[in-house]
């Protein structure tokens, strides 16, 4: 790493014997790599500045209960003790007898400042004539950064590299929506490396349902048993690659439509020119901050959205007829399987309008459909349930027979398969926004 390199020509420059006290194996720590390289040079520069020909600086890595902690101990001049609390302030050079240049103060002032940003706490031992000791304790886990709107996350594939970036603008708060669980939109991630899986769920439960898949054979399962609003994947995977699972999902007339995000590689140009022809919506490329990848993760699910809302405002455009030059130029466009899907739904319901018994299984199999199956697909084209795709078509044809001025309030109800009346109206209200009586007021 570069601040070693530097710090062993300068051990060789003026024979200082420089040491490093490493564990083989600790434990990585949510850290900003340049920030915590700056601290480190910053802390060498001063112990090789202050240590004379043949003495010794020492870089040691301790694992405690709660911390790893990085120190710098060197044979230098050391410090009064007096003066230690005027270590940290800007341009307060206590360091007198600097035996190569004076000091400008700086360099402390911002090991202090990036440690306070990590909520890392620098401790200092020293006594004149026997050296220092700068000790950076960095906690351990990212409870401590929870909430602090200064820190970024990221994430690679790497294991055991968590990294953040102390300098964005991170505010969990402009995505949490705190919505019951069982009304978020649904989520699948499908990645193999536990830590980088465990990272996206963590910055995505809140906001959405978050189901997990270990490989591409499982997510392939779980897409078609759940019909997520979104796929996340990685592409290299065991039993299954991203790749493939993308390509049977694009083949498969029940779920080709779900929107997927693939984890990539900067350089992997060849991967993302392949997604791109198998339908891949967007890439997020590795490593990733949590708000980049939850702000991608919230457009496509938002366009999807805007979509089904675009499918139910057709319906209601003179017979439910979907035609394909009605749609902006700017709006998604209506694959064709869709559109054969919304016919056919539309068609039973011009059929049976004024039958009040229609079941969610009468409905399944005019679609030659199972009930969940049926279920599921509504969902997912138009975003509602069978029972209020049926009572929004039933409210759209009232308004029409309404409209013609030719039915009483009682009649139109009858004609839409309401057995009720005052049911009939509370539903016009619901999906309307006024009563029956006081639309024919307004419109008639």
């Amino acid at each position: 790493m570069k601040y070693w390199s530097i710090a062993i020509l300068s051990s060789l420059f003026h024979h200082i014997n420089f040491v490093l006290e490493c564990p083989s194996e600790v434990t990585a720590v949510w850290a900003d790599r340049d920030k915590v390289e700056k601290i480190l040079f910053n802390l060498l520069s001063n112990a090789f500045k202050y240590t004379a020909d043949g003495k010794n600086v020492v870089v040691r890595i301790e694992e405690l209960q709660h911390t790893l902690n990085l120190s710098v101990i060197d044979e230098g001049i050391g410090i009064r003790r007096q003066d230690i609390p005027l270590l940290f302030k800007r341009f307060d050079t206590i360091l007198s007898s600097n035996v190569f240049k004076t000091s400008s103060g700086i360099g402390l002032s911002l090991v202090k400042h990036f440690a306070d940003m990590h909520h890392a706490v620098v401790d200092v031992e020293s006594e004149p004539g026997r050296g220092s000791t700068f000790t950076v304790a960095f906690k351990k886990g990212q409870k401590h950064f929870e909430g602090d709107r200064n820190v970024e996350f990221y994430a690679s594939d790497m294991q055991g590299q968590p990294a953040i970036d102390v300098v964005g603008d991170f505010n969990s708060d402009d995505f949490e929506v705190n919505q019951p669980e069982e009304s978020r939109p649904v989520v699948l991630l499908v990645e193999d490396n536990d830590e980088l899986m465990d990272f996206m769920a963590h910055i995505l439960e809140g906001t959405y349902k978050v189901l997990t898949a270990a490989n591409g054979e499982e997510g392939l399962a779980k897409g078609k048993e759940t019909w997520p609003d979104l796929i996340v994947t990685d592409l290299m995977m065991p039993r299954m690659d991203g790749f493939e699972m993308i390509k049977r999902i694009k083949a498969d007339p029940d779920i080709y439509y779900l929107p997927i995000i693939v984890l990539t590689a900067k350089d992997s140009m060849d991967d993302r020119i392949k997604g791109v022809g198998m339908g891949v919506d967007d890439y997020v490329m590795k490593p990733f901050s949590a708000s980049y990848l939850k702000t991608r993760v919230a457009a496509l699910i938002e366009q999807r959205r805007m979509l089904k809302n675009r499918y139910m405002e057709m319906l209601g455009q003179g017979n439910g007829s979907l035609l394909r030059g009605k749609l902006e130029p700017d709006a998604p466009d209506i694959t064709p399987a869709d559109e054969l899907f919304i016919q056919e739904a539309v068609a039973f319901m011009n059929t049976n309008m004024d039958n009040p018994d229609i079941s969610i299984d009468d409905f399944a199999d005019a679609m030659k459909m199972g009930r969940s199956m049926f279920s599921n697909k509504l969902k997912a084209t138009l975003g509602v349930t069978p029972i209020d795709f049926v009572q929004q078509m039933r409210i759209k044809r009232a308004v029409q027979l309404i409209n013609l001025g030719q039915y009483t309030i009682a009649e139109v109800a009858y004609k839409t398969g309401f057995n009720d009346p005052k049911y009939f109206s509370r539903c016009f209200k619901k999906h309307i926004g006024v009563s029956p009586s006081e639309w024919v007021r307004t419109h008639c």
